[in-house]
């Protein structure tokens, strides 16, 4: 922030804080003007002239607009092998995500949703619902003949849903992909076995 005369001339200059607060002074009394300016922000300066009298303080919030910068472009390289043995590509998640049977969360759909635990992630893919008990939330699908509980498969594992809260034992920060399939039809064959009607729902947690 730059404090000028009305001819120009700098006065003070200062530095905002993390909050944008900024403090300039002048040793006279008189008309000035205000400039701001920032690295992705456009110089501006202000369309008012403040007066100061003698001992006189103002407060003033200035607002600036963003100016795009362009920057040449970026090329990024990845190492064949380094995505081939990333764990969604290695477990047949990425594969069965581009066949499209099913609802596929992945890490960026994980990190952008609103979802504060596991069970609401799981409840906002419009396949599942959550019942509370005690100890913890517990999820129910809702399949072709009603809500009914789903086979649940962790890390590949198949784990009862019905004795513990899935929340406690997948917390939201250690998941990596969600695959859920509403039916026996939808499901792979590996997750299928001892399927009647309902469906399942696969996690995939990041790699220790």
């Amino acid at each position: 922030m730059t404090l000028l005369t009305l001819s120009g001339d700098s006065v003070e200059s200062a530095l905002t804080d993390a909050w944008g607060s900024f403090e300039v002074s002048a040793a006279e009394a008189g008309e000035y003007l205000l400039a701001a300016s920032a690295w992705g922000f456009e110089t501006t300066i202000a369309s008012s002239v403040f007066t100061l009298d003698r001992d006189g303080r103002m407060e003033v919030e200035f607002r600036i607009p963003r100016a795009p910068i362009e920057i040449e472009g970026i090329n990024v390289l990845a190492d064949p092998a380094v995505v081939r043995e990333h764990k969604l590509v290695k477990n047949g998640f990425v594969e069965r995500a581009r066949l499209g049977f099913g609802r596929f969360l992945g890490p960026v759909d994980i990190e952008e949703s609103a979802a504060y635990s596991t069970t609401d992630l799981l409840t906002r893919s419009g396949r599942v619902d959550a019942i509370s008990r005690f100890g913890g939330d517990r999820i129910l699908m809702r399949g072709a003949r009603g809500p009914c509980v789903p086979h649940v498969y962790v890390d590949g594992i198949r784990v009862s849903v019905g004795e513990f809260s899935l929340d406690s034992f997948v917390p939201l920060s250690r998941l990596q992909g969600v695959e859920v399939y509403r039916s026996p039809v939808e499901a792979p064959p590996q997750y299928a076995v001892g399927l009647l009607y309902c469906g399942v729902v696969v996690l995939w947690t990041k790699a220790p």
